[in-house]
């Protein structure tokens, strides 16, 4: 029961939850081209094995079958450097989707308090004069500056 009542708390909070599956989506796409950049290490190793010959690659593996096809495809030849700037590719497309991540989890945070920020100065302005009397304005302005985006940010962790 602690999923569903972790998306309470972030709906109560003003976060959507089309933001939560798009943090969602973004990691997984990261995390699809972690295990392939990692796994295209073996093809490396097993090339510097057996000194480059691809012929005896191509006995040993049929995944050396879909990287000749890849690489006749392509127009490439199937040699270390190919090797070596596919995985990197792969490797900088990950760093890429783990970098926007970051920036649309960061967009959120921000998002979330502005939100926050709106609908208590909105609140404060349609209180009771009386409330508003009564209340210190350095205690306001600590509600929305320091306590709000701190109570808001605690759930961040744990969502984006």
């Amino acid at each position: 029961m602690i999923l569903p009542g972790f998306f309470t708390n972030l709906k109560a909070i003003g976060y959507r939850q089309s933001w939560m599956c798009i943090v969602l989506a973004i990691q997984c796409v990261a995390v699809v081209f972690e295990g392939i950049s990692i796994g295209a290490i073996l093809p490396i190793l097993q090339f510097v094995e057996k000194g480059g010959e691809i012929e005896t690659l191509l006995q040993g593996s049929p995944l050396w079958e879909y990287l000749v096809v890849a690489a006749k495809t392509m127009g490439v030849p199937l040699s270390l450097p190919t090797l070596l700037t596919g995985a990197f590719v792969l490797i900088v497309c990950r760093q890429c989707f783990i970098y926007l991540r970051e920036v649309f989890s960061s967009w959120i945070q921000l998002e979330v308090i502005r939100n926050g920020r709106n609908r208590a100065f909105d609140g404060f302005m349609h209180a009771e004069l009386s409330y508003n009397d009564g209340m210190q304005a350095g205690c306001f302005v600590n509600e929305l500056t320091t306590e709000l985006p701190e109570l808001e940010s605690s759930e961040l962790p744990h969502a984006a």
